[in-house]
């Protein structure tokens, strides 16, 4: 895995962005005869690691779109936002960017060593591996060395190789408050889209909801209104996917250990509830139910 260090201005490379323009005619031909073909209209999307997801989505994550993941602090958003990262950069070899200004790298790090190889974060952060770890971490090992994921501090800093994702967490951290923000703030977020259309990437950002005015009844779950706002986010942003926890309010909860996912807005498809996926906190990841 890389470490990219840099704060500042939007450096990103993309093998699209010197494309030149064609003509309209040659792309709708190439889509009928895809279409003819049985072939996916648009074979750009980049798996999440959630299969009820990516079915709902046409197969992931869609490139030159905004998708945005909403969810109270505490919820586990940086979470899953990693695990989209480790998804596509590990599972699928796509160059992928993971900006974390608020958290340090050796963190981020071990947490995804922790959920790669199964070992509880808090025995990879101590450096106290049980000896039945000791095999998982050296399988993981084998082969993370040429692993495509990318690490920064910065928000957009330069990347090395051309991208094919890039996740920010979380949009506060470039100036994109959801409850109290500025009219500049809106020029933030559309200054994301023209980054993620421009360069031709997926670009994911994570945003907590009710940071400001925390909702009387913290079970509620988030909603497309919580994203309302001079920044926007509601109307900006292509794709909503919120994330609930039952028991991270109710000890007694009839659910433990499971999380909701809710496809809030789909800008080019169906919005809905999907099947409950795992917390798993000890190993710093959400994983599927498999029944």
């Amino acid at each position: 895995m890389r470490m990219a260090a840099g704060t500042g201005a939007p450096g990103l490379t993309s093998s699209a962005h010197n494309a030149a323009i064609g003509a309209a005619g040659d792309g709708l031909t190439r889509v009928i005869d895809e279409a003819l073909n049985g072939m996916a209209c648009a074979p750009d999307a980049l798996p999440t690691g959630f299969g009820d997801l990516d079915e709902t989505l046409g197969g992931g994550l869609r490139r030159g779109q905004l998708t945005v993941v909403a969810g109270l602090p505490g919820v586990g958003t940086s979470v899953l936002a990693l695990g989209l990262a480790r998804a596509a950069a590990l599972r699928h070899g796509l160059p992928t960017l993971f900006m974390a200004p608020d958290s340090s790298q050796r963190e981020i790090l071990c947490r995804v060593v922790a959920a790669e190889a199964a070992v509880p974060v808090s025995h990879v952060r101590a450096g106290r591996v049980a000896a039945g770890d000791t095999e998982k971490l050296r399988r993981f090992q084998s082969r993370v060395h040429e692993a495509p994921l990318i690490l920064s501090a910065g928000w957009l800093a330069p990347a090395p190789v051309p991208l094919d994702e890039a996740v920010g967490d979380y949009a506060r951290t470039v100036g994109v408050a959801v409850v109290d923000a500025t009219p500049d703030d809106a020029d933030v977020v559309r200054s994301l889209k023209i980054v993620a259309q421009r360069f031709d990437i997926v670009l994911v950002v994570t945003v907590k909801t009710g940071l400001v005015h925390p909702p009387l009844d913290r079970t509620v779950r988030p909603r497309l209104a919580d994203l309302r706002g001079p920044a926007n986010l509601a109307e900006l942003a292509d794709l909503v996917i919120a994330l609930h926890r039952d028991d991270m309010f109710d000890p007694r909860s009839k659910r433990p250990g499971e999380a909701d996912l809710e496809i809030l807005k789909h800008r080019y498809g169906p919005t809905r509830e999907l099947p409950p996926v795992a917390f798993q906190g000890h190993y710093a990841r959400f994983v599927e139910i498999r029944t």
